[in-house]
């Protein structure tokens, strides 16, 4: 494989790893945003913990961070 031929392949790479990433954090975020909406319709952290496969610490913790 020639030097050009690998650095195409790495910005590619990069690209598509960049996505991804935006992907996740954007499930991400509607996931938290979805257990916040949750815990204010009556669920708790640890109710949705067991249904998502979270810790309840870091479900409490993000819904801090969203003021729930």
């Amino acid at each position: 494989m020639e030097a050009a031929e690998a650095e195409a392949r790495a910005e590619l790479a990069n690209a598509r790893h960049l996505q991804l990433k935006a992907e996740f954090e954007a499930a991400q975020n509607e996931l938290f945003d979805a257990c916040a909406a949750a815990v204010r319709a009556g669920s708790t952290p640890e109710r949705l913990a067991e249904k998502v496969g979270l810790t309840a610490a870091l479900i409490r913790e993000k819904l801090q961070e969203r003021g729930a």
